[in-house]
């Protein structure tokens, strides 16, 4: 009894630790969040964590209506690449919908360092906003 009860608890601390690696594995090709705040679950994902010249760097912003209710929302997009004004876009959200832009580039067109993605969701009736950050390291 003694010795089925050790092995429960090293299994009950070596299961969860894989688990976890597993995950962090699966993680590491790409730098998501994810935010649900005033009827949106709002992501920014930048792949992969890290580049380096002649790397493609993916962006993807992506806005979902989590509530019960139609949503017209403004969706402001400010990624890594600058220029003259961030991209932004009206939707109307039916409940469960879902709005996705990607978009891929060269890491050339990025300087060495810590690069953002950051995405908001506006509710264009209340002015309730929801927003993500993602980011990526050029070496």
């Amino acid at each position: 009894m003694r010795g089925s009860l050790s092995r429960a608890r090293v299994l009950a601390v070596a299961v969860p630790a894989l688990v976890t690696a597993a995950v962090a594995v699966s993680a590491a090709s790409a730098t998501t969040a994810t935010t649900t705040a005033n009827g949106f679950a709002v992501t920014a994902a930048l792949s992969p964590d890290t580049v380096s010249k002649g790397q493609t760097v993916t962006q993807t912003a992506t806005v979902k209506n989590v509530s019960n209710a139609v949503e017209n929302v403004q969706v402001r997009i400010i990624g890594p690449v600058r220029t003259s004004a961030p991209p932004t876009f009206v939707v109307t959200l039916q409940p469960s919908a879902t709005f996705s832009k990607s978009v891929s580039f060269p890491a050339g067109l990025l300087k060495p360092g810590s690069h953002t993605l950051t995405v908001i969701a506006v509710n264009r009736q209340t002015q309730a906003a929801a927003q993500a950050t993602a980011s990526i390291t050029v070496s």
